[in-house]
């Protein structure tokens, strides 16, 4: 036990020895904070997404029970500061730490702060923040600061929140979103093929338009996915975009991929968490588990046909959905 605190206490945790470490875990601090980042600034250990941040070459570990024991304002204050590193693997563990704090203490006030947070570091590093921001599919984690962000942004010429546009449903933007547009039956380049549509701000653009409800975007969306000739990119990408739509009709495509037999062929190779022999209903479990409030949890992990099977009965059983936008 000593040993233990010593240890802890060289970490910056507190260890509190009247109970169980799994009953009261250890307590954040910005030393211990800052002594992780270091090593991780270092290249001592690294850090990933997940249940927990941890490293395998170091004892430097943030867990959820520690997430969940702390304020959440506290580790939002301990975390921030972070952002702004100048070490690209330093500001993605602090996007993680955030995005994971949001998750575990799910309440507006803390959700919009972190949203705001990621937002601002967002005009400096897009590419980095814009994962991070993924998460937040809801329009209450937008509070009116972080839309006046995003309609800045949209009026600049770098690369554009139009994903968020549409979660975040500001609708006195889809002038702009309509200018964007782009007739994706057409070649967007005569030196790229026809699938560069897919990568284009343009069909982003009608994405959010459909996401916020114009019926016209949304009948599109979907028949351009359902006439797209290659099926493995359709299932592999494209079925994500008419899940981030979040409206009936899209509810209803998803679950004919649900109700489908259909595999990935054995011989397609293992490539982005898709599986040789994958089948299509398990890409479409998913992503109408992020979709739906209620959908059965199943095995984030462990892909089986069971979850399957229990999604399909769910989804029958349902006379109305409770889309989460």
């Amino acid at each position: 036990m000593k040993r233990l605190i010593l240890v802890c206490c060289l970490m910056g945790l507190r260890v509190v020895t009247s109970a169980p470490a799994q009953s009261r875990p250890a307590t954040l601090t910005s030393e211990a904070v800052s002594s992780g980042m270091d090593q991780i600034r270092r290249g001592v250990i690294r850090g990933r997404d997940g249940r927990e941040v941890f490293a395998e070459r170091s004892s430097w570990k943030i867990t959820d029970d520690m997430l969940r024991a702390e304020d959440p304002q506290i580790a939002l204050n301990l975390f921030e500061p972070y952002v702004k590193d100048s070490s690209s693997t330093v500001r993605r563990m602090a996007y993680t730490l955030l995005r994971r704090t949001a998750e575990l203490h799910a309440t507006p006030p803390v959700r919009q702060r972190v949203v705001e947070t990621l937002l601002e570091e967002r005009i400096r590093h897009p590419e980095e923040v814009d994962s991070a921001l993924s998460v937040f599919q809801r329009e209450a984690d937008f509070s009116p600061a972080a839309k006046d962000v995003i309609r800045r942004e949209m009026a600049g010429d770098g690369l554009r929140p139009i994903d968020l546009c549409g979660v975040a449903q500001l609708r006195d933007q889809l002038p702009r979103l309509g200018d964007l547009l782009i007739d994706e039956t057409q070649p967007t380049d005569p030196g790229r093929p026809i699938a560069y549509r897919w990568a284009t701000e343009g069909w982003r653009a009608r994405l959010a338009r459909a996401r916020m409800g114009v019926q016209e975007d949304v009948q599109r969306c979907i028949a351009l996915v359902d006439s797209e000739p290659d099926e493995k990119l359709r299932v592999k990408h494209l079925l994500a975009d008419v899940a981030y739509i979040r409206q009936p009709e899209a509810i209803r495509y998803l679950q004919k991929y649900l109700d489908s037999d259909k595999r990935f062929p054995d011989d397609y190779g293992v490539f982005e968490g898709y599986m040789r022999g994958e089948a299509y209903a398990h890409v479409a479990l998913r992503l109408l588990r992020q979709c739906l409030e209620g959908f059965p949890p199943g095995n984030k992990y462990v892909r089986t046909w069971q979850d399957v099977l229990e999604a399909r009965e769910w989804m029958a059983q349902q006379t109305q959905w409770h889309i989460i936008r």
